[in-house]
């Protein structure tokens, strides 16, 4: 079953998850993963990328495709994926690039707090980029794991999805032209999907100095028994639905079976990209149960460029606004009929 986040993606607390003993306790956690990666059907050449904790392929490597599995302790384990754009070997050298930085990052995540680390990160991965990929850029979808949490950031439209208790969550939202569109109710999922621009992206690696390239960070998610993770670039999510996802995820009972089973499915569906999908699996070794309740912990929405509401109202379909100058209310704006995600702004006109 998969479910959609609401607009805006923004924490829902629980009744349980704010004491995180009960949730996780401090005990040993282990993580199976599995990637399976391809050039797919139509392309020459795969311009995707991974960062498997310590390992990814070589940038002539890619186009052979292949699988890997590991299982691992779980705590100081990082996962990427990255999906280069730009043409061939532009594309190619710009999720290279990213990717080739991510074991000093992984070293410096080490008592450190992933969201500052990461944006210092970004910053410099994307000036790499740019300066190496002449004209290229690359996507980004990263998941970091603790002892008690897994933390994520994306940039671009590679996804990552949370699959609890028989339910598949997306947790990053698609720097993408056509999200902003969904988002605003301008355009349905399904119009998405075959939306003629539904590969334009708004944010990526590789972004000249005109502008600020960060990640979106998400919030810590407790680490639960058999919750599995799916990091993936858009060669995936173009081909199958988030539904198919999650029934290849319900069908399989290890992450190996999962990944090649998903590749099996794009590649039904035609394969028409570059694909690279990573699933990984928590097992508590001290036999921490699931926790019952649900764990809504979605991603943080501060972009200057696609800003949320941060007290969305009750009544989604009115929305009443005060609008002060100088410190004084000038006038009062009523919306009405709008969307469950909506940028509203005001300049006040001077002579």
């Amino acid at each position: 079953m998969f479910r959609q986040p609401p607009y805006p993606l923004e924490y829902k607390k629980t009744s349980r998850i704010h004491d995180w003993n009960e949730v996780t306790g401090m005990g040993e956690w282990m993580i199976h993963a599995s990637i399976s990666y391809d050039k797919g059907r139509i392309r020459k050449n795969n311009e995707d990328a991974f960062y498997f904790n310590g390992k990814h392929a070589k940038l002539t490597e890619m186009d052979n495709g292949a699988s890997l599995a590991d299982d691992v302790s779980a705590a100081g384990t990082l996962w990427a994926v990255c999906d280069g754009m730009g043409g061939q070997s532009n594309g190619e050298v710009a999720s290279y690039t990213a990717i080739s930085g991510m074991a000093d990052l992984q070293e410096h995540l080490k008592g450190r707090d992933f969201e500052t680390a990461i944006q210092s990160w970004v910053r410099q991965a994307n000036k790499a980029v740019a300066e190496r990929a002449d004209g290229g850029g690359s996507t980004l979808a990263i998941l970091y794991c603790t002892d008690q949490y897994v933390q994520a950031a994306h940039i671009g439209d590679s996804r990552i999805y949370r699959f609890h208790q028989g339910e598949l969550t997306r947790i990053t939202r698609d720097h993408s032209k056509v999200e902003m569109l969904m988002a605003a109710g301008m355009i349905t999922e399904e119009e998405a999907r075959n939306h003629p621009q539904k590969n334009v992206i708004t944010r990526y690696l590789g972004m000249n100095g005109e502008y600020i390239c960060e990640a979106t960070v998400s919030r810590k998610i407790p680490l639960v028994h058999s919750d599995r993770y799916v990091l993936c670039s858009d060669g995936v999510t173009d081909m199958l639905s988030d539904e198919e996802i999650a029934a290849a995820l319900t069908k399989c009972s290890n992450v190996t079976d999962c990944a090649e089973l998903i590749k099996e499915a794009v590649f039904a569906s035609g394969a028409r990209d570059n694909l690279t999908v990573i699933v990984l699996e928590l097992e508590s070794k001290d036999g921490f149960s699931v926790v019952s309740e649900k764990c809504d912990l979605y991603m943080d929405r501060t972009d200057d460029d696609e800003p949320t509401i941060e007290n969305e109202p009750d009544d989604t379909d009115k929305m009443k606004i005060n609008v002060q100058i100088n410190g004084t209310t000038k006038c009062e704006v009523v919306l009405q009929g709008i969307p469950a995600r909506m940028h509203l702004r005001i300049r006040q006109k001077t002579a």
